[in-house]
């Protein structure tokens, strides 16, 4: 409080809980600036790998597991494909930030990769630059992904997935994304930024709470990012 005029202001003390959205800003800007520190002047793309919505159970049993399969297998289809001569031949940059929640909240487990148009020869002396406005093509990327990490899955699950579900989600294509980030690589990381050292809800998205339930503010991408808002019960 303002000994002159007598005006009151709030301010909190930092609880270093992960889960506060007030006590992260420090730490997602140091892990900006890192990352930012990083970038070279090549082209970069934005390649997101999504798990289909029949593996929740399983990631809410397993999720050490099927996290760590989806860093793994995901790293893999674009290492595979990178190194192949017929594609780039190169060692390219990967940066990849893990996202599990839509903004409604539901379970939506799928990895950002910021990718380098690009990457080092064998030799570790010269830079390939990608003679095609893309890398890899999105289907083949989603064939070679679906089979990666399903065996990644046979390997560590100690739930292992049965029949049924394994031939369902070998019937479907998977979703790949790739494209140029329209505004750059650093408007691409300090989106990705919010979701390293920031917990689902923000204060400005909270438009309520009466003690046992939250309403919340969200946004609709798949409808023209329509508003609405959705109660959540503690």
């Amino acid at each position: 409080m303002c000994v002159r005029c007598g005006h009151r202001r709030a301010v909190y003390r930092s609880c270093r809980n992960r889960h506060c959205p007030k006590c992260s800003t420090l730490a997602k800007e140091r892990w900006l600036q890192a990352r930012l520190s990083e970038l070279i002047p090549a082209g970069y793309l934005h390649v997101v790998f999504t798990l289909p919505h029949a593996l929740n159970d399983l990631a809410r049993r397993e999720p050490r597991v099927v996290y760590e399969a989806l860093f793994g297998s995901a790293s893999e289809t674009l290492l595979t494909f990178a190194r192949d001569p017929r594609h780039l031949g190169a060692l390219p940059g990967i940066t990849a930030v893990l996202h599990t929640w839509t903004q409604r909240l539901d379970l939506h487990i799928h990895l950002h990769c910021i990718v380098t148009a690009g990457g080092l020869d064998p030799t570790a002396r010269r830079w390939v630059k990608s003679p095609r406005r893309f890398l890899f093509s999105v289907r083949a990327l989603s064939r070679v992904f679906r089979g990666k990490y399903l065996e990644a899955l046979r390997r560590f699950s100690s739930a292992p997935i049965d029949a049924a579900l394994r031939a369902a989600l070998y019937r479907h294509e998977w979703v790949v994304y790739a494209k140029a980030p329209p505004a750059g690589p650093a408007a691409l990381l300090d989106y990705l930024a919010r979701y390293t050292h920031r917990v689902a809800i923000g204060n400005e998205r909270i438009l309520g709470f009466n003690g046992r339930t939250v309403r919340l503010r969200w946004r609709d991408s798949l409808h023209g990012n329509r508003s609405g808002s959705s109660r959540s019960t503690l």
